[in-house]
């Protein structure tokens, strides 16, 4: 990627481990589970909606905005091929593991193979965000001999693209014509339109040491400025009766997502904190399994009953891992 030449470059930021980035792995786990839990919608549908279809739904972008900050060094580089291998293992091994779900029973119909091959493609079920992943990683990687604010150009208009297809999919503004599929989830929580923007944040944050050089008070400003939006964003939506299935791209989230991945920055801290990490991993892989083993129950108790049971089954995967790498 091009640089500025025309102002003093500020060093490059550390590449020694953020611990707050870690913790908020975490976090950012466990709120997938709640969102897949639909937490609280059975009890407390408002409530509920604006975690599930608001709060919650900072998690992935989040995560990707992590991916894209430490891709950074990879995309000077030159070299994304062992970046993209890993990403490739996970997902070959996380989609076999799933594969009792998405595979079976097996279907020869042209529907059959059709939607056999859509979900080989997109991913099944959270698996999309690792595909995700990988298409942004090689999108950030083509375009990375273009200036900095041409790509950031390109990518605001994508994610603007993404948020207009889902809108316009849940009004049903194409009734009747491409409302199934602007409705589908992969027409805008792709790689293109999802997270190759945030991805490409999170490279910029570390390209332009944004967070060294942005002061404490005005993060803070964006952060409540962005929750209040993702709020206001969600209740709004809930009002109208838009997303209920499930809504991804707030066009909040671009300015919350950013501003809370900054605030953690600055937060640092540097032991070492690669278990939590793993832990963040291991949480987001298995917890579908323990959700479906406990659909029947209330969604606080299924909430609480995934976390718990996916924290422990990550211990044992955190120790597969040592010897299997690909697995987390």
């Amino acid at each position: 990627m091009k640089e500025d030449t025309s102002r003093p470059q500020s060093p490059p930021a550390s590449t020694q481990r953020n611990a707050a980035l870690d913790v908020l792995k975490v976090a950012l786990a466990v709120m997938v589970v709640g969102l897949h839990a639909r937490l609280l919608e059975d009890s407390s549908p408002k409530l509920g909606y604006v975690l599930v279809n608001g709060i919650f739904r900072v998690a992935v972008p989040l995560f990707l905005l992590i991916n894209g900050y430490y891709l950074y060094a990879a995309l000077r580089g030159g070299n994304l091929r062992k970046w993209l291998t890993r990403v490739l293992s996970l997902y070959a091994f996380w989609m076999l593991v799933y594969a009792p779900f998405w595979a079976l029973p097996l279907d020869a119909s042209p529907f059959g193979i059709a939607q056999t091959a859509q979900k080989m493609i997109f991913g099944y079920h959270h698996l999309w965000y690792i595909v995700g992943m990988a298409g942004g990683g090689i999108v950030l990687y083509a375009t990375r001999g273009a200036p900095l604010y041409a790509q950031a150009l390109i990518s605001l208009a994508l994610f603007l693209v993404g948020v207009g297809v889902q809108y316009a999919g849940a009004l049903d503004v194409y009734a009747g014509t491409i409302d199934r599929i602007l409705d589908a989830n992969w027409s805008h929580r792709n790689a293109l339109l999802f997270a190759y923007p945030f991805m490409f944040l999170g490279m910029a944050i570390r390209a332009c040491d944004v967070d060294r050089n942005i002061g404490g008070r005005q993060v803070i400003v964006a952060v409540a400025a962005g929750l209040v939006l993702l709020i206001a964003e969600s209740l709004r939506n809930f009002e109208q009766g838009v997303g209920l299935l499930g809504f991804d791209n707030l066009a909040s989230l671009m300015l919350f997502c950013p501003a809370a991945f900054i605030a953690t920055l600055k937060l640092g801290g540097n032991w070492d904190s690669r278990i939590l990490a793993k832990l963040s991993s291991g949480i987001f892989f298995v917890h579908p399994l323990f959700l479906m083993l406990l659909s029947a129950h209330e969604s606080h108790a299924a909430f609480l009953g995934a976390v718990l049971f996916s924290a422990a089954a990550s211990v044992l995967l955190i120790k597969l891992s040592k010897k299997l790498s690909f697995v987390l």
